[in-house]
Order: structure tokens, then sequence, then C-alpha cells
């Protein structure tokens, strides 16, 4: 027994293989009474053969070789036989093989139904990452260039433009290496994230682009790669089509809060752009920032396309024991 009185994990499964193997050996018990009307007692085990095989097939080799104990003394004692001895030893063996090749063919049925399971979701993964690493490549060109852009207003030689242009191309490089810098078990700041994902904008729109400290979160190390790329798609779209496009003097407020125990709301405000109609369809920066967050504790996303700008939540756990 479990904590509390409950029945531990074993004892349910030592009770699930008895029940199947009784049903299975009921049924055979009942197609062979029927029989016996024409057979008339002899091969006692003739229909407990199927019922051994359908119970490893349905509950495993535990449940087959149930089958068999509980076969035997029913079809001896029921049904007779002109060498009892003999004909139980022979069932007795046979039937020990057939439960337990049954139980393993159902384990290898199993084994195989999660290897392919698992095999179409890492390709799922892949061909995201491939359409990941496309999109971003597209989006980085964009980046680069509104970063030229802005480096180059207020540049006195080419010199400083080279110079600021230089530094911003680095901190865009930092919010991809990020991850490789960490220990690959130790939890993530969620400040450090934030600041490493976002600082190359920060430095092109010093202004426009506010972060508001929040409290001191821990993250598991697997959050870091999904909100970067949330945050950097959001911000890529708000330099291409939202509050720090070029012809926007708008501006973005990020910030995050503690919503519960362990619950954390991180916030995305574009406020002063241009005005923004929800799309007719997701995009793939929309479908990215869903799927980035999907299988992350506790993790939701809720974006908006609220007239006065873009809005996101991003809602996720801490890391437990932080």
């Amino acid at each position: 027994m479990g904590a509390e009185g409950r029945p531990s994990r074993a004892s349910l499964s030592w009770l699930f293989s008895g029940l199947i193997a009784a049903a299975c050996i009921g049924a055979g018990f009942l197609c062979r009474l029927a029989l016996d009307v024409f057979i008339h007692g002899q091969v006692p085990f003739v229909t407990f053969y199927p019922a051994v095989v359908a119970a490893g097939l349905i509950g495993g080799s535990r449940a087959g070789v149930i089958a068999v104990l509980l076969a035997t003394p029913l079809a001896v004692w029921g049904f007779g036989s002109q060498y009892p001895v003999a004909t139980t030893l022979i069932w007795c063996v046979m039937a020990s093989i057939i439960g337990v090749a049954g139980g393993m063919v159902r384990d290898l049925s199993r084994r195989l139904g999660a290897e392919r399971d698992e095999l179409a979701r890492t390709q799922a993964r892949l061909q995201l990452v491939l359409r990941e690493q496309v999109h971003r490549a597209k989006n980085t060109l964009a980046v680069l260039t509104a970063l030229a852009n802005q480096s180059a207003q207020g540049a006195i030689s080419v010199v400083d433009f080279r110079d600021r242009l230089a530094e911003r191309i680095r901190a865009l490089s930092a919010a991809y290496g990020m991850l490789s810098a960490q220990e690959h078990d130790a939890p993530l700041q969620l400040a450090l994230i934030i600041d490493t994902a976002l600082d190359p904008f920060r430095a092109a729109y010093p202004n426009r682009l506010v972060i508001s400290a929040g409290p001191s979160v821990q993250l598991a190390p697997s959050m870091g790669i999904p909100l970067t790329l949330c945050l950097n798609e959001l911000a890529t779209n708000a330099i291409k089509y939202g509050a720090l496009s070029a012809t926007s003097s708008g501006w973005v407020e990020c910030d995050w809060v503690e919503t519960g125990p362990g619950i954390f709301l991180l916030r995305w405000r574009e406020r002063g752009g241009p005005a923004v109609a929800a799309p007719t369809a997701a995009g793939f920066g929309t479908r990215m920032i869903e799927a980035s967050m999907q299988g992350m504790p506790g993790a939701s996303v809720v974006l908006r396309f609220a007239p006065g700008g873009v809005e996101c939540d991003l809602a996720f756990e801490s890391e437990p024991g932080a």
C-alpha cells in the first residue's frame, strides 16, 4: 500500500494483469464448455491456448502467466484427460511460452509505436527549425539593415558609423550565443535572457525600447531558447512593421510580473506606432512564437493586435526550487 492507505502502482499492475487474465480464461472456459457437447472431455486445453495468447497480447507477459495458472485447474478438473499428468505438463510448458511470447509481442509493439511517435515529433521539430532558420536569416538581414540605418543617423564619420554598427552586430550575436556560455543544467536568470536578447535593439533605439526590471526569476535552461526566439521575433516585427519602424516615433515597453507562486508573466507593449489591424491569418512569425513556447512548463502565449499597438503576454513557470 502507498501513502495514506492507497494501493501502490505495483499492486494495481498485478490487479490489472489478474483481471485481464481472468476475463480471457473465463471466455476460454465458456467456449470449451460449449465444445464439450461435441468432444466430450477430450482436448481439455483447446480453447485455453487462444485465451492465454489474448491475455499476453492485452495485459503483457505477467497476464499471460497468470492466465496459465488459472486455466490449468479449470481444464483438468472441468474436462479431464486420458493422460492428465503428461497433458498438463505439455500444456504448462507450451502455454507459458505462448503467454510470455504474447507479452513480448505486446511490449515490442508498444516500443515501436513510441519510437514511431518520437520520430514523428523529431521530424516535426526539425522542420520547424529548418523553416525558422530560413525565416531567421531573412529577419537578420532586415534587422541588420535597420541597425545600419540607425547607426548612420548622427554618425560624424565612416569610422564612427563602422564602430556603431560593429557594436550592435556584436550585441545581436550575443543573443544567440547566450546559452552556449551557460552551464548545461544551470538555471537562467530571466533578466539575463531579456537583456541579452534585446540589447542590440535597445542599443539602436535607446529611448524607444524600455525594459522595466521585475522580480528575480530563475528559469530552466530549456526556457532560454524559446524566450530568446520570442523576444527576437517581437523586436524584429516591431522594427519591420510596428512601433520601432522607420516611419514611426513609437516606443516599446517590456516588463515582467509575478501573477502567482512560481508563475510569471512577461509583457510586451507597443505604443505610438502605426495603426495595427489583426491579420486575417496567422503569419509564420506568430506561429513560431506559439510553437516556441509549446512544451515549456506552464507556458502560454496571448498575442493581441490592439489598434494602439501589438501586445504580447508570455506566461511561464519558474525553475522548481528556485
